[in-house]
């Protein structure tokens, strides 16, 4: 008999990044093994029903990938349906197991995943990802907030740094105390050690991330990017979801040392993650794209930023916060060279050739790193043999196999 996984985690309508590739890969690839109902967090309702475009056409894709959506919820975004209502519908909904792949939750709203365990009296089963990025130690924090302060020039950085520092402790504290947790998963040992977590095993995913499912993706991806000749230009891209923890202000001393005689496209592609953060990136780098010395494309769907990847050379990556990058996963799949910060959700990056880690804020190191690996003419010979076998086994079907023994033992 198939068994029901009820997936309480990340948010699959209204986020982005690699936790969602991640959680819906993984799911895709066991939809002959377990049944996946996700429960949307109902204190986001009102939150929903203000985007209920996006959710609507969101509940139709995961469809598409056999995740299913409960009826209570579908029917909350039309009618004045309480959240503790909403709450006493799911727990009618059967499931074997509870599941968070990105186990975290706000200082101001109710912790869900253990309240759907607790109620329910099934053990819940987490994975920690986004939370498990930054170190605990408060010099640490201070420390790169203050730097963080200074590149954007912005206060509003310094509060939201805050607030992550703050909001991670109390969930890290939750952790160790919640009895409800029976599996703890974490696809980065680096991230095991720097959040600390005390009298309970974690289990360490090794592929923790993959980059091509053919099921998924469009299935020519694989060959027309990595076997076809795909000439590569002049150009170093920077894509990531936008905001001041994945570097985007890192760029404007970074650009200063690279932009001077060089002559290089430089593209960033990616959505903002808050309205002030895109209006102060307009600000500071407004000259450099009206003179069209950088372009930012914004968002753009799967096959074109692809083929943006494949065209570029170099990406250059000065994220501060990562458990795994799917984004360099992608870069080195499409035969493009990587710079990025040294920071432990990217340890696993140092013994890839094609791959140059620089200390965090050394914006000059990042800059000579990336304007030498673009004057690299044959770049076949960085992508060598060990790092081909490295993007081989990372896919989406290895990183699914872990789960499936996991999801059974809960």
């Amino acid at each position: 008999m198939v068994k029901t996984i009820g997936i309480l985690g990340p948010d699959l309508f209204l986020s982005s990044g690699g936790a969602i590739n991640h959680s819906i890969n993984v799911m895709f690839d066991l939809k002959n093994d377990f049944k996946f109902i996700f429960f949307p967090n109902p204190y986001f309702i009102n939150k929903y029903r203000k985007n209920k475009k996006i959710v609507n056409d969101k509940i139709i894709m995961l469809s598409k990938f056999q995740i299913t959506v409960p009826e209570i919820f579908i029917k909350a975004l039309n009618n004045k349906i309480s959240w503790k209502e909403i709450i006493n519908k799911y727990l009618n909904i059967h499931v074997d197991a509870l599941f968070n792949f990105d186990y975290h939750f706000r200082i101001e709203i109710p912790d869900f995943s253990t309240i759907m365990s607790k109620r329910t009296g099934l053990k819940l089963g987490i994975c920690l990802q986004g939370i498990s990025s930054y170190s605990i130690k408060f010099s640490s924090f201070l420390n790169r907030s203050i730097k963080l302060l200074i590149v954007s020039g912005n206060p509003m950085i310094l509060i939201f740094s805050f607030y992550q520092y703050i909001n991670l402790i109390r969930i890290i504290k939750r952790i160790n105390k919640n009895k409800n947790i029976k599996i703890i998963l974490t696809v980065n040992n680096e991230y095991y050690r720097n959040i600390n977590i005390k009298n309970k095993e974690v289990k360490i995913l090794y592929p923790g991330n993959g980059f091509i499912n053919p099921n998924i993706n469009n299935s020519n991806i694989k060959s027309d990017f990595q076997l076809c000749n795909v000439k590569k230009e002049n150009k170093i891209i920077f894509f990531a979801r936008q905001s001041y923890i994945k570097g985007i202000f890192d760029l404007k001393p970074i650009l200063k040392t690279m932009l001077k005689n060089n002559d290089f496209k430089f593209i960033i592609i990616g959505r903002f993650e808050h309205g002030f953060e895109e209006i102060l990136f307009k600000r500071i780098f407004s000259d450099y794209i009206k003179n069209g010395r950088i372009k930012y494309n914004g968002y753009v769907n799967d096959n074109e930023l692809y083929r943006e990847i494949a065209s570029s050379k170099v990406m250059i990556y000065p994220s501060h916060s990562d458990t795994y990058s799917i984004a360099i996963l992608q870069a080195l799949a499409l035969k493009t060279m990587v710079v990025a910060y040294d920071i432990p959700g990217l340890s696993i990056y140092k013994n890839i050739n094609a791959v140059r880690l620089v200390n965090e804020f050394d914006y000059n190191k990042m800059a000579h790193e990336a304007l030498s690996m673009i004057k690299i003419d044959n770049i076949e010979n960085v992508f060598d043999e060990n790092t081909m076998k490295f993007i081989e086994e990372h896919n989406w079907h290895n990183v699914a196999n872990q789960y499936k023994k996991y999801f059974n033992s809960i």
